[in-house]
């Protein structure tokens, strides 16, 4: 298993990631030292401070056992272990969100989200503690994009400003369509709402030239960031169904759905196949997050959003 921010294409072979994605060592010995479930190597009975151990630090169970060592190699975490476990599984996903991070199964394939819900929900059981529900709604209506980068970053690209409010009180006001709900989650930041969609103007005339407008806009934006991705869901007057994922200046995969026309860009990957329903909130699980998840997770209690519109000029 791998942690890094980047993911590699299958054709390369060695494996090699930008430095600009590096896991830096101070990084890694500040999430050693703030993660109760990581205890350096060295700090073991029997190792001595040597220097090879110095990057090298095991995953320790809920009662002290060792589930796995995690070293930082050329800018990226390799866990090795004899057994997985769903407690592993929910460590490793705890350290690569706090990395702003992918968990790997290997250099050029994530590992399915599912299974890491389904760890976490196993581990829950085991604690015997139910699922808390921190938010009542959530905003993945109709379009949200989701983008690996900061708030700030995202804001300012965009030329966004606004103010920030309680989450119930932002989603209030972007159901209103008084400005595009803004959130920041574990390395991703989220813009919302039906007015999010001002982000794609000026829209060209056509279903079919709108369609590939969604795509051309994406790739336009991962000439800054390195991971974006866009959902629509609608289903009043007509129903149309979208997601689109672009990653490293690259489509992985497009799908449009309407009654009048469809169409897909590259070929499925293997962990949409395997959906059960290939809606963009369940792919947006697999992708990034599926908006309903964030409701179920600690740093929505007491949650703050934003509220944002486009600057004026």
């Amino acid at each position: 298993m791998e942690i890094s921010r980047y993911i590699q294409n299958e054709e390369d072979i060695w494996g090699k990631i930008p430095k600009e994605f590096y896991i830096s060592e101070n990084e890694w010995q500040e999430e050693i030292r703030k993660n109760a479930r990581l205890i350096l190597l060295s700090d073991f009975d029997g190792f001595e401070p040597m220097q090879r151990f110095l990057n090298v630090a095991v995953v320790v169970s809920l009662d002290g056992n060792k589930l796995s060592r995690i070293r930082l190699v050329h800018g990226r975490l390799i866990a090795t272990y004899d057994n997985s476990s769903y407690e592993l599984i929910v460590a490793l996903a705890e350290i690569a969100n706090n990395l702003k991070a992918y968990m790997l199964v290997s250099h050029c394939r994530e590992y399915p989200k599912y299974k890491v819900l389904a760890a976490e929900k196993r581990l829950m059981q085991k604690s015997k503690n139910e699922f808390i529900e921190y938010q009542k709604e959530s905003f993945g209506y109709s379009l949200w994009f989701a983008i690996k980068g900061d708030l700030t970053q995202v804001l300012d690209y965009f030329q966004l400003e606004g103010q920030e409010k309680a989450w119930d009180k932002a989603l209030e006001d972007m159901q209103a369509c008084e400005g595009i709900f803004a959130y920041y989650f574990r390395g991703w930041t989220f813009l919302a709402g039906m007015n999010a969609g001002e982000l794609l103007a000026p829209y060209p005339e056509g279903e079919m030239a709108i369609e590939q407008h969604h795509v051309t806009k994406l790739l336009e934006w991962g000439k800054t960031f390195i991971d974006v991705q866009m959902y629509y869901f609608y289903d009043r007057v007509e129903y149309v169904s979208a997601y689109y994922r672009v990653y490293n200046e690259q489509v992985v995969y497009g799908s449009y759905y309407s009654e009048s026309y469809q169409n897909t860009h590259k070929k499925a990957p293997a962990v949409i196949k395997n959906l059960l329903d290939e809606t963009p909130s369940m792919v947006a699980s697999e992708w990034s997050f599926n908006p309903d998840y964030l409701r179920y997770c600690k740093e929505l209690k007491d949650a703050k959003a934003w509220i944002v519109k486009l600057r004026k000029e």
